[in-house]
């Protein structure tokens, strides 16, 4: 399945995952998490071969081999491998590289979303994901930072509806766009990369 394809069905899922009668803040946030975590744990079954580890803030997986859950990002993929310790040979995890660096902003604060993104620019990882609110203003505001950012990986750009419009139907025909940066000529449309969930 290509990354359109993913993300596609986790925002499905996202959109159908009831909450409860909040004030719509609270309401927004939570949605915004529950679309986070849902992709976290598909890349999850992307990835769940040996010597890879996903961290996200909401799965705790990680905290015995890792001692946290979040790193860095929203989502970071990682190849990992362990190390025997010279002292006591206990073995331990190590990260080697990172594959996805993945940012989601959802804020209606172009600053808050400029900030996110630029998070992604110390992110040596093979592919950086930023999601956003469908807003062509801000995507065009990605874009002027974005050279910087996609130097050394291939750098994608998924826009979904804000959260507070998910109990109505898609803005768009598939309620999600996604863009690969391609330097000067900006952001193009994608399918992304191809990902087999086992």
């Amino acid at each position: 399945m290509y990354l359109v394809e993913l993300l596609q069905n986790v925002l499905n899922d996202a959109r159908l995952t009831p909450t409860e009668m909040a004030p719509a803040r609270d309401r927004n946030r939570k949605r915004a998490g529950v679309w986070v975590e849902g992709l976290a744990q598909r890349l999850r079954k992307v990835y769940s071969a040996g010597g890879h580890v996903v961290f996200s803030r909401d799965c705790h997986d990680n905290r015995a081999s890792y001692r946290i859950s979040e790193l860095l990002f929203d989502i970071l993929v990682c190849e990992a491998r362990s190390v025997r310790s010279t002292r006591r040979g206990v073995e331990l995890p190590a990260l080697t590289r990172a594959i996805w660096a993945i940012e989601s902003e959802m804020s209606n604060s172009t600053r808050d979303t400029v900030f996110d993104f630029s998070k992604l620019a110390v992110a040596k990882a093979q592919y950086k994901l930023m999601v956003i609110a469908h807003s062509d203003a801000t995507k065009e505001t990605l874009a002027l930072c974005a050279t910087d950012i996609a130097e050394d990986s291939e750098l994608y750009l998924a826009t979904i509806q804000h959260p507070r419009h998910w109990d109505g139907p898609p803005a768009h025909e598939r309620g999600l766009c996604l863009f690969r940066y391609a330097g000067e000529a900006g952001w193009q449309s994608s399918d992304g990369p191809w990902l087999a969930e086992r």
